[in-house]
């Protein structure tokens, strides 16, 4: 819809369609409302993948006002009809109405099918009735074409995201797919560690039916998260409160939002840590120091060392030490690129230390500074030789 479309509406009526638009999971919504699933089963589905789901009189007019529309543009008002009434009036909260089957609810009427093809790639959703659309006319190549020499449906390849929903690896891709990392890397990744194979094109039929990533600015994901994460905190209460339910059934699907929930909240919270605020100092000092940073890093790594406990201080190595090697080529780089400019300049040049002096001498620094902390402590103590051993990091150093 429109700014004009919204301008003419009802305040409330816009707060409705608003709260179903943006949730990162709207084209599953749309795909269940054009399958005329009643609200009752919507709100199990949703509940087995643990996303939130709209009570009612949002679904209606949520329907009502955007894919009603729709609907009667490809004129198909009279499979709808039914479903509309039922689900403003409340009669659909009984799992009696039929769901819509591309292959028996249009009987002979090929055209009707064709119109209903039009619809679902107005609503974005033809990706999840591909497999059934594909399966009727017997293939990719089978499908119909319109006018233009186009097939009905954009489709190369039937997408199937039923394999990560189910998969118990759902949240790490759910993690990266955050993290903006592509489709191709996932699969690989997946593969690589965990042997599982799931197709980079699955992947990103997923992205867009449950992260409706329309725009990626960091303040857009984190509302759409936090809407979200606040919205399964209600299913979930009203789950508890909910009588017909019984305590099996009220405990698997409570297990999957309160993991939902946690999982939103980690991702929340790093989401703020990493771009918010670094961002914001970012953007207050566009020249930073990139020999300040190396300083950082190395300063901010042997603090850990010190800091965590035996056991794990060592999983910190290996990492820091990546980014360590990572950042100091860049930074040599960096200065053989000025080098050369200031050389074809004919300018005199008066080089500082590369990045990697600068990590020997920052190591040098804190080994000093350690080895004259237990000299101190052993004279305390009377005794009067300091052994390496004592210093705690001083083999990765």
């Amino acid at each position: 819809m429109s700014n004009e479309d919204y301008a003419g509406l009802d305040k409330n009526v816009v707060s409705a369609v608003l709260s179903v638009q943006n949730k990162g999971h709207v084209r599953y919504i749309r795909y269940l409302l054009s399958k005329r699933v009643p609200p009752t089963s919507m709100k199990k589905e949703l509940g087995r993948l643990s996303l939130s789901a709209p009570d009612r009189n949002t679904l209606a007019i949520y329907f009502e006002h955007l894919v009603l529309p729709m609907i009667r543009e490809c004129g198909l008002t009279e499979y709808y009809t039914n479903y509309y009434e039922r689900l403003a009036t409340g009669k659909a909260e009984k799992d009696t109405t039929p769901t819509l089957s591309f292959d028996v609810t249009f009987e002979d009427k090929d055209a009707d099918r064709i119109a209903f093809c039009r619809l679902v790639r107005n609503l974005e959703i033809e990706d999840m009735w591909s497999r059934e659309i594909v399966r009727y006319y017997g293939g990719i190549h089978h499908i119909p074409q319109n006018e233009q020499g186009e097939r009905v449906i954009k489709v190369v390849k039937p997408r199937n995201v039923e394999n990560i929903l189910t998969s118990p690896r759902k949240y790490v891709i759910d993690k990266l797919l955050l993290e903006n990392v592509p489709a191709t890397r996932i699969e690989a990744y997946l593969w690589e560690k965990y042997q599982l194979k799931i197709s980079d094109v699955d992947i990103s039929a997923y992205a867009k039916y449950f992260f409706n990533f329309e725009r990626r600015d960091i303040e857009t994901l984190l509302e759409q998260l936090i809407n979200e994460r606040n919205s399964v905190e209600s299913d979930l209460e009203i789950l508890y409160n909910n009588d017909e339910l019984t305590l099996g059934d009220k405990a698997a699907t409570a297990s999957q939002y309160e993991k939902k929930i946690k999982f939103l909240d980690e991702t929340i919270s790093e989401l703020n840590t990493r771009y918010s605020e670094f961002s914001y100092q970012q953007g207050l000092d566009e020249k930073i120091s990139l020999e300040l940073i190396i300083e950082d890093i190395i300063k901010r790594g042997y603090d850990r060392f010190k800091m965590l406990d035996t056991a794990k201080d060592r999983d910190v190595v290996k990492p820091i030490t990546d980014i360590s090697k990572m950042v100091f080529t860049a930074i040599d780089k960096k200065h053989q690129m000025e080098d050369h400019k200031i050389k074809t300049e004919r300018t005199i040049l008066d080089r500082d230390k590369s990045a990697g002096e600068v990590m020997l001498e920052l190591y040098q620094e804190a080994y000093d500074r350690a080895i004259q902390s237990m000299e101190t402590k052993h004279v305390a103590e009377g005794e009067t030789e300091v052994s390496l051993d004592d210093i705690e990091g001083v083999d990765e150093v």
